[in-house]
């Protein structure tokens, strides 16, 4: 949801309709999302929410010969990593399926929260409840729902 450091950012939560804006935060070392109005506020989203970007999606250049715009102007907020505490959760898919972790991204970028569908991204971790819901949710949809551990 936010990668940062309850103790260095502010954070509070999306809102369906934010105008975001990409930022990096001061003492963090990870770049995020803020309302353009209060750039010291980290706007978390909540994994499955869509993001629409005013243009393509840009990522900041690691090498020379490395390309930094994504020809996309949608993504999916999802969250990876999760069993490396020490590594970057927070990253966009896009419909090709690239994943880009947020704090790649160049900084500056304009964007809108559209619309969440996350399911179920908030179970406690390791419960055998949520583990039985969850499988009695891929039997009610016949599908398969993502597990955020």
């Amino acid at each position: 949801m936010c990668d940062y450091s309850p103790h260095s950012v502010e954070t509070r939560p999306a809102k369906v309709g934010d105008k975001l804006v990409t930022r990096e935060f001061i003492g963090t070392l990870t770049r995020g999302f803020a309302l353009p109005a209060d750039l010291s506020v980290a706007v978390c989203v909540l994994p499955g929410t869509e993001l629409s970007f005013s243009r393509n999606v840009r990522q900041a250049r690691l090498w020379p010969w490395s390309t930094d715009v994504i020809k996309h102007k949608t993504a999916i907020f999802r969250q990876i990593n999760l069993a490396n505490p020490r590594a970057h959760h927070d990253a966009l898919e896009f419909p090709g399926g690239q994943i880009v972790l947020l704090t790649l991204l160049e900084i500056g970028q304009r964007l809108q929260s559209s619309s969440s569908r996350h399911r179920l991204a908030l179970r406690p971790r390791n419960s055998q409840k949520s583990l039985r819901l969850s499988a009695k949710f891929r039997q009610m949809t016949n599908k398969k729902a993502p597990i955020f551990l």
